[in-house]
């Protein structure tokens, strides 16, 4: 608590101070989210032996601040006060005794280039890249560096690099010879390309991705060079939105990706292992005053048979870090985040899995003034090889329902209730059902 009590104090010291510099400069808090609920959930693991704890309550606050030097440069800051902080938690910020949980989540320098129409950002920053359902490949935070800036009125460029690992950077003497150990070769580091296109009733994201995996990336902790190995993923997508037939909308990806795997034998990189493998989804809704229906399909591509026999060639696609967010139950959709959700992906489904999903959502559901509501009934079933070891084949299939709802209490605090059921019918074994209440109130602006 201490250090959030210092925290609060320095901001408001900060911002009590702006208003003595030149009037060019300014400093202001740009947006807060402060979530609180309880979420009670029965069999997240599928199993009725695991006794876990049903119901918990959490917390959650965010606020970004903006430091604004001119029209051309500021920096920004994000705060983070507790991660998904469960109450009572003996390790958490609110109990007698816990551990303070104050992280800067996001911190990064924004400027435009001098006499160009180009925006760098530089720092610690949350990127996405293009979707519909969600990005199967990567949405999330990570140190790095994005330029951007359009071409002409239709076309746009996105370039980005980012560390996404990088252990240590100093060796450690483990022979006593007083030489450090070489630790060069342990980063991730991944490099995008986005062209944004726009069109007369189209917009159209292509892009691609490059991420290196040096050896001692997957180290496993001891120091002989012989069967270290490195790895190079490749990505390529294109992502389509089209309203020229407004109000029908029709959405839609597609992702291609594949990773080879090299060994170090002797000083020379010998290919070991390759995985290639492609995912396509399409959305289409329907614009209305009082409920927007959607239809959805996902298609993965799966292991085949001879998968992991045929020279080791996987044919799920490769990911980095997915976030599949069609979903307030099974995936990674919810108000309250993974404590309310994230079934499937915890049951192995995550990212490209090898599955297909067709669904129905009735979103933006509103009778009363204020009140909404959204609908989702989906059907799941894996597109493996039940002889590929994979852990959803083609006999295996899932349901899931859901049915949330959120009162505007006032214009930025809102109070919601999700509600969720989800069947899994493995081919082999039994599972138990799962359902989900998670209630609580949202603060956003």
């Amino acid at each position: 608590m201490k250090r959030l009590i210092t925290l609060v104090i320095a901001a408001a010291f900060i911002l009590g101070t702006a208003g003595m510099v030149k009037a060019a400069h300014e400093v202001r808090f740009d947006s807060v989210d402060f979530r609180v609920h309880g979420n009670y959930v029965t069999n997240p693991s599928f199993d009725d032996d695991n006794k876990d704890d049903k119901f918990n309550l959490y917390q959650r606050f965010r606020t970004n601040l903006n430091y604004i030097a001119s029209e051309n440069v500021r920096a920004r800051v994000q705060l983070q006060y507790s991660m998904n902080e469960r109450w009572g938690d003996p390790d958490g910020p609110y109990v007698m005794g816990g551990t303070d949980s104050v992280s800067f989540r996001q911190a990064y320098l924004q400027f435009m280039i001098p006499n160009t129409q180009a925006q760098v950002r530089a720092g610690h920053q949350y990127f996405i890249l293009p979707n519909t359902l969600g990005s199967h490949i990567w949405d999330s935070r990570a140190p790095g560096i994005v330029v951007s800036s359009p071409i002409n009125d239709m076309v746009a460029m996105t370039l980005g690099y980012a560390r996404l690992m990088d252990e240590e950077w100093l060796g450690t003497d483990t022979t006593g010879d007083g030489i450090r150990d070489q630790r060069s070769r342990d980063n991730q580091d991944m490099f995008f390309a986005i062209a944004p296109i726009t069109l007369d009733g189209m917009e159209i994201n292509p892009f691609g991705v490059w991420v290196h995996e040096a050896k001692r990336f997957h180290d496993d902790g001891t120091w002989a060079d012989d069967d270290l190995t490195s790895r190079n993923i490749y990505f390529l997508g294109i992502n389509a939105t089209i309203d020229m037939f407004d109000p029908i909308v029709v959405m839609a990806d597609f992702n291609f990706g594949g990773a080879s795997e090299y060994a170090d034998d002797g000083g020379a990189n010998t290919k070991v292992g390759r995985t290639r493998g492609w995912i396509a989804n399409l959305a289409v809704q329907y614009n209305m005053d009082m409920v927007t229906p959607m239809i959805f399909a996902l298609y993965e591509s799966g292991e085949s048979r001879n998968s992991a026999a045929n020279d080791r060639t996987g044919k799920i696609m490769p990911t980095v870090n997915p976030w599949l967010n069609f979903s307030s139950f099974g995936f990674d959709g919810s108000n309250f985040g993974g404590t309310a959700g994230n079934q499937l992906r915890q049951f192995g489904l995550g990212g490209p899995s090898g599955k297909w999903a067709l669904g129905l959502k009735l979103q933006d559901i509103s009778f009363v003034d204020q009140l909404s509501h959204e609908l989702m009934v989906a059907y799941y079933q894996g597109t493996n090889h039940r002889d590929s070891g994979a852990t959803f084949t083609r006999k295996d299939k899932a349901w899931e329902v859901n049915f949330d709802h959120q009162y505007d209490i006032y214009e930025n605090l809102a109070a919601i209730l999700e509600l969720g059921y989800i069947n899994i019918d493995p081919d082999e074994g039994s599972s138990e059902d799962s359902w989900k209440a998670a209630a609580g109130f949202r603060l956003r602006f």
